[in-house]
């Protein structure tokens, strides 16, 4: 299937690369606000230099990845709004899992090991493996928060 699949992309003058622009961010610490027993209080959160992708994934990405597991975009997706969901919107309305899916396909075809076990309703993450992964939701808020900005880009 993957030789047919790349003939119909040849023959239609189609090159569509899996990699993923991947933009180095050197690590550092950021002070957050949490409530604790409705008080207001400080921590300190390091974070050590991690890679996150320069664009959110879109829907002609993530089509890509459906049709290679014979899946359907989300309901949350297909709405009153769209007769076809635009491919250069991101894609929006999946679940955690099917992020981790994702993830774990992208890495496949870039030849390097996922990182993410997925068995029913447990998802284990490896954090040794080189694959594509997504953020914790400390490197998350630390790129949202444009503070590693002070610092280079590695």
């Amino acid at each position: 299937m993957k030789k047919f699949i790349l003939i119909i992309l040849i023959i239609s003058g189609v090159f569509y690369s899996y990699a993923v622009e991947l933009i180095d961010i050197k690590g550092g610490e950021f002070t957050r606000e949490v409530l604790v027993w409705e008080k207001k209080c400080t921590q300190k959160i390091k974070v050590s230099n991690f890679k996150i992708a320069e664009s959110k994934v879109t829907v002609k990405e993530y089509k890509m990845f459906l049709s290679c597991k014979a899946k359907k975009l989300p309901k949350i997706m297909i709405n009153d709004f769209y007769s076809e969901v635009p491919d250069n919107i991101p894609i929006y309305g999946i679940t955690f899992f099917e992020a981790a899916e994702y993830c774990n396909w992208l890495s496949e075809k870039e030849n390097l090991c996922i990182c993410y076990k997925i068995v029913g309703e447990k998802i284990d993450w490896d954090y040794t493996a080189n694959g594509y992964r997504l953020p914790t939701e400390a490197e998350w808020e630390y790129a949202a928060s444009g503070a590693w900005k002070d610092n280079e880009i590695l």
